[in-house]
C-alpha cells in the first residue's frame, strides 16, 4: 500500500516537473519570438526608410521624374519659339526678329492664346507661355534663352516728354529681373537729356526721359541772306550764302521757337547754300538752348551772338570758324565743355568771359595745330599756352616746355588759386590773366615781357614774387609791366636782381623775409 503512494507522489512530481519545464519553454520561445519581431520590424523600417527617401527625398525618384517632366517641357517650348523666330526672320527682307511676326508665327505653329510677345528690356523679345508661366527672350540675332522668373513679371512703362513735359510717346516693356537699363528711344527732331536710366524694380513702374528739340531748319530758325560782301540782302538773286538772325541788336532774333527747350544744331546749307554766319544777339538770352554745335561751313560768330545763353552745357566750335566776336559766350554760366575743331585762334579775350564753370577743352582727333593736356590748350609743340578754361581750380604750375603764354590766356579764371611761370617762359602776352581772381604769381626769371594790361582788373593779386631782373628793372609805375603790381601788397624780389624799379622803392617798404633767397616788400 505504502509502495503505491510513493509511486503516485513521484509520478506527481515529475508531471508537476515537466509541466514548469513547458512553461519555461513557452516562456522561452515566446521571448525569442517577440524579439525577432522586433529585429524584423526595425529592418522593415531602415527599409522603408531608405525607400521613401528615394522616392520622396530631393533627389527622389518622383522629383526627379518632375524634372525630367519640366526639362522635357522646356525644351519642347524653346524649340518652338526658335522654329518660330527662324520663320520670322525668313519673312523680313532684313532678316530682323520683328515682334508682330514672330507672334504671328507662334500662333500658326502652337494656336491662338497658347503665347504673347512682349518687349523686354535689352532690345529683345519676350515670349510667355501663358499655361506654364514661362519665359524666353529672343535677341536681335534670333538667339533663344530660357529664363527663370523668381519674382515675376512687371511692366516698365516709358514715358518720352518735351521740355514742356508734353508727352511725345509711350512705350512699355516686360522686365523679369529686378534691375532694368533703358535706352533712351529715338525720336525724330528731338534728342534726350538723358542716353539711358537704369534702376530697381519691384513692381510696376514708369520712368521719364526728358527730349530737346533740335533747332536746325527753317521752322526753328531765322535765315537772313548774304551777298558776296557779306551784306544783308533779301534779292534772291544775290544771296551767295546765309547768316542765322536777322543781323538786328533784338535778343534772341535767330530762334523762332522760345517756348520750348532744344539743342541748336546750326545748319551747313539753307536753300542750297552754305550757312556762314552767326549774327549779332541772335541767341543772346535764349536760356532754352542746352547744346550747341556750330557747323564746319560757318566763319564767323558776331558779338553777343550767345551772350548770356546760360543753360548751354557743351558747345562744338566748327572747323571754319575763324572769329568769335566779343561777349559772345559771355555769362554762358552752365558751359561745361567746348571742343575745338577748327584750328585758329578765333576768340577774343571776352569770347569767354564769366563763364565760370567751364572746365573741360577738347579738339578734334585730326588737329594738329594744337594739343590738350589736363585740359589745358597748347601750340601742338607745347611752347605757347594757348587757353586754360575759365573754371579752372586750384594751382597751377606753368610746364617747362612753355616760352610764351599767349593773349586772354587765364582771363577771367575765377577760380585759379596761385601760379607760377616757370622759368622757361620768356613771353607774357596782352591781356594774359586779364580780370582773373588769382592771389598770387611768381614771375619766371627768363620773362622778358610783359603785355599791355596783361594782369588789368587783377584785384585780388596781392603776392607778386619777381625772379627776372628785366621785370623788376622796368616796373617804374603801378601800370607797368601789364599792371602786375596794381593790387600787391607784398613783393619778393630774388636777392641777385640789382636794378629794383622806382615804384617798389617808392611805394614799398623792405622788410625781414620769411622766404629764403628773396628780399620782401610790403606795402
Amino acid at each position: 500500500m505504502k509502495k503505491i503512494k510513493n509511486e503516485e507522489q513521484v509520478k506527481k512530481k515529475e508531471q508537476n516537473k515537466n509541466i514548469e519545464l513547458g512553461s519555461k519553454k513557452v516562456k522561452t520561445e515566446k521571448g525569442i519570438t517577440i524579439l525577432a519581431l522586433v529585429i524584423t520590424i526595425i529592418v522593415l523600417l531602415i527599409l522603408a526608410g531608405i525607400t521613401i527617401s528615394a522616392i520622396t527625398g530631393d533627389n527622389g525618384l518622383i522629383q526627379n521624374a518632375g524634372k525630367a517632366k519640366e526639362s522635357a517641357e522646356i525644351d519642347s517650348e524653346k524649340e518652338a519659339v526658335e522654329t518660330a523666330t527662324v520663320e520670322a526672320m525668313g519673312k523680313n527682307k532684313y532678316g530682323n526678329v520683328v515682334r508682330s511676326e514672330l507672334q504671328e508665327e507662334l500662333n500658326k505653329d502652337l494656336g491662338d492664346g497658347i503665347t504673347s510677345v512682349s518687349d523686354g528690356d535689352n532690345e529683345e523679345y519676350i515670349v510667355k507661355f501663358i499655361q506654364s508661366e514661362r519665359y524666353y527672350t529672343v535677341n536681335a540675332n534670333g538667339d533663344v534663352e530660357y529664363i527663370k522668373v523668381t519674382n515675376g513679371e512687371k511692366v516698365l512703362t516709358v514715358q518720352c516728354v518735351d521740355s514742356k513735359n508734353q508727352l511725345l510717346s509711350e512705350y512699355q516693356y516686360m522686365i523679369l529681373q529686378d534691375q532694368y537699363s533703358k535706352k533712351a528711344p529715338e525720336i525724330a527732331g528731338y534728342i534726350p537729356h538723358e542716353e539711358s536710366i537704369t534702376g530697381e524694380i519691384t513692381e510696376d513702374t514708369t520712368i521719364t526721359f526728358i527730349y530737346y528739340l533740335i533747332f536746325n531748319n527753317e521752322d526753328t530758325l531765322v535765315f537772313t541772306g548774304l551777298d558776296q560782301s557779306g551784306n544783308i540782302t533779301t534779292n534772291e538773286s544775290q544771296i551767295v550764302s546765309y547768316m542765322v538772325g536777322d543781323g538786328s541788336s533784338t535778343y534772341g532774333n535767330g530762334l523762332k521757337e522760345k517756348e520750348i527747350s532744344g539743342v541748336l544744331k546750326i545748319p551747313e546749307t539753307y536753300n542750297g547754300k552754305k550757312v556762314t554766319r552767326i549774327g549779332q544777339s541772335a541767341f543772346r538770352e535764349c536760356s532754352n538752348i542746352y547744346d550747341l554745335e556750330i557747323s564746319d561751313n560757318v566763319e564767323k560768330i558776331d558779338l553777343y551772338a550767345f551772350n548770356r545763353a546760360n543753360n548751354m552745357e557743351n558747345l562744338v566750335i566748327g572747323k571754319n570758324v575763324t572769329n568769335i566776336g566779343n561777349y559772345s559766350f559771355w555769362h554762358c554760366d552752365n558751359l561745361k565743355s567746348v571742343t575745338f575743331k577748327n584750328n585758329n585762334d578765333c576768340w577774343g579775350v571776352t569770347s569767354f568771359g564769366e563763364c565760370g564753370n567751364w572746365t573741360e577743352i577738347n579738339i578734334d582727333n585730326t588737329n594738329t595745330v594744337y594739343k590738350v593736356e589736363e585740359n589745358i590748350l597748347y601750340s601742338a609743340d607745347g611752347k605757347v599756352l594757348k587757353l586754360c578754361p575759365r573754371g579752372h581750380t586750384g594751382d597751377f604750375v606753368v610746364p617747362e616746355t612753355v616760352e610764351i603764354i599767349d593773349q586772354s590766356a587765364f582771363a577771367y579764371t575765377w577760380s585759379l588759386s596761385n601760379i607760377v611761370i616757370t622759368n622757361n617762359v620768356k613771353q607774357i602776352n596782352r591781356f594774359a590773366f586779364n580780370s582773373s581772381y588769382i592771389k598770387s604769381i611768381v614771375i619766371g626769371e627768363s620773362v622778358q615781357n610783359i603785355g599791355l594790361s596783361a594782369f588789368n582788373n587783377c584785384s585780388y593779386l596781392k603776392n607778386v614774387t619777381i625772379n627776372s631782373s628785366e621785370i623788376a628793372g622796368n616796373l617804374s609805375t603801378s601800370g607797368a609791366c601789364g599792371n602786375l603790381l596794381n593790387s600787391a601788397e607784398i613783393i619778393y624780389l630774388k636777392e641777385e636782381i640789382a636794378d629794383v624799379g622806382e615804384y617798389i622803392t617808392t611805394n614799398y617798404t623792405q622788410t625781414d623775409s620769411d622766404k629764403t633767397g628773396y628780399v620782401k616788400y610790403i606795402k
